[in-house]
């Protein structure tokens, strides 16, 4: 794996592992609900007025809080399990081999537009078999369309210069490829009128990066540039 793959299957590994606790403490919270429900005989009104009213209701609210509570975790362990799939399935344009896996995806796509045409074009002439809707191509090619206008941007977005860092006694002005962001490296705290014009232009402190940053592309080195001359 590089970098960027190991930061994303860590994050996938931290999503599946909160979708997992949540979804124990589901089946927890079910259980317990269902045990409670237990100790009420079946179908046994509420006696109003008798000595058992307040402890009946007060079991009905712990099966109810427990089957709520259960119902709540389970949605949120189908939230982190969307999360971690979506690491998963998605290509992103900060992976360093996004083009080669865009590449791959657009093949593929190809041959589905492909094998659905000869599909359909033996479906005319058999009349046996089910063709393919006009729009599952006309989306597929959509997709198609889409990803090769990704590889060509990302193709043009390689080839550009890269600058080296622009220093000066605030710090310095880095092109982070790796993380394909571009990064102010402060050698101290920046203002608040600094700050301020920072997050203006679109830059956010990175705890991690211990730098303010945003997506490399030649729009942030101009906002970036143009901040150079605040400085």
């Amino acid at each position: 794996m590089n970098h960027y793959e190991q930061k994303q299957e860590a994050r996938r590994e931290r999503y599946q592992a909160l979708a997992e606790k949540n979804r124990e403490e589901s089946n927890r919270r079910y259980e317990a609900s269902h045990k409670l429900g237990e100790m009420i005989p079946l179908g046994q009104p509420i006696l109003v007025g008798h000595y058992s009213e307040r402890g009946h209701r007060s079991l009905l609210e712990k099966i109810n809080n427990n089957m709520r509570k259960s119902i709540e975790l389970d949605k949120k362990a189908d939230y982190y399990e969307n999360r971690a799939n979506n690491i998963s399935n998605n290509i992103s344009s900060d992976d360093p081999n996004a083009i080669e896996k865009l590449k791959v995806k657009l093949a593929k796509l190809e041959d589905k537009q492909r094998d659905m045409k000869e599909h359909n074009a033996e479906a005319r002439a058999n009349k046996t078999e089910q063709p393919f809707a006009g729009y599952q191509l006309t989306n597929n090619n959509a997709v198609i369309r889409s990803v090769k206008l990704r590889i060509k941007q990302l193709e043009q977005k390689k080839e550009m210069v890269i600058n080296e860092d622009i220093v000066g006694e605030w710090g310095r002005l880095h092109e982070n490829k790796e993380e394909n962001r571009i990064q102010f490296l402060f050698d101290s705290i920046p203002s608040e009128e600094i700050r301020s014009e920072l997050k203006h232009r679109g830059f956010r402190w990175s705890p991690t990066n211990k730098a303010w940053q945003r997506g490399l592309d030649n729009h942030s080195r101009y906002l970036a540039k143009d901040l150079i001359t605040k400085l």
